[in-house]
């Protein structure tokens, strides 16, 4: 039986094998790991990890009797806990932007034009994202989506700056969207930065390309109508930076760490 729909469990942070051993469990009722294994086409010792993180989402349980069998819950009960954490997780981000909508209107003044600064010029661009990496004294956590200033089959040169960075001490986390790139180019590149030290993950959709540094400077890149096709705004401020780290952090634990998908 071909259940594709089932991949749009990608959206909610669900792996290709995670699909992949849902869909034995969904087509047999219930089977060892062995037989899951085999029908899903995923070696057996992925398999035990996706079934506990599976029982642990209450999609499917153990039962030892006498051999150990996962049994699939009822779909249209197993499915209410992620439906719950997915209108959880769209209430905080409701009350993210309601939030910054208010700093937004509270600050719209002189005090807040001098803490901003904006660039068009895509060299200006990656000048200024390379110089926060070389001034930044403790990290920074970022979301990394296209469409990408730099070339990702060009991993050797990119960004010697957080390299060295993270050489000096400094901690990175970024979560790489996957979007309309190329899966394999972005899982290369960011397995390249994780062998460098970054904490790294993947997710299909982020709400916006940014990276803070410091937990108080904020770039953020956007899609503009200028020569370069993109603006960027180096923003400095506590409450804004808050507000985006509170996002990170919401995305970080839907993201999916590249060494476990």
């Amino acid at each position: 039986m071909n259940l594709d729909f089932l991949n749009a469990l990608t959206d909610f942070g669900f792996s290709k094998n995670t699909i992949k051993v849902y869909d034995a469990i969904l087509q047999s009722g219930e089977a060892s790991a062995t037989a899951i294994a085999r029908h899903a086409d995923v070696p057996t010792s992925k398999v035990y990890s996706i079934l506990e993180q599976l029982i642990e989402k209450e999609f499917c349980y153990v039962e030892q009797n006498p051999k150990r069998l996962f049994k699939l819950i009822d779909p249209s009960i197993g499915f209410k806990k992620l439906e719950h954490e997915q209108k959880s997780r769209l209430e905080k981000i409701h009350h993210l932007s309601e939030r910054c909508a208010d700093v937004f209107k509270q600050n719209s003044n002189e005090t807040v034009g001098k803490s901003i600064k904006v660039i068009t010029s895509k060299h200006a661009i990656m000048s200024t994202f390379y110089e926060l990496f070389e001034n930044t004294q403790q990290g920074a956590v970022a979301f990394m989506k296209g469409p990408y200033l730099t070339d990702l089959t060009k991993k050797n040169s990119l960004n010697s700056a957080q390299i060295r960075s993270i050489q000096n001490g400094c901690k990175y986390r970024t979560i790489y969207e996957i979007g309309e790139e190329t899966e394999e180019d972005i899982r290369r590149i960011a397995k390249y930065f994780s062998t460098k030290g970054e904490e790294v993950r993947i997710h299909p959709k982020l709400p916006i390309k940014m990276a803070l540094f410091d937990d108080t400077q904020l770039f953020i890149a956007l899609q503009h109508n200028s020569t370069s096709g993109a603006i960027a705004i180096i923003l400095n401020h506590p409450e804004m930076a808050g507000l985006f780290s509170m996002l990170f952090e919401l995305f970080w634990e839907q993201a999916i760490d590249i060494h476990n998908s």
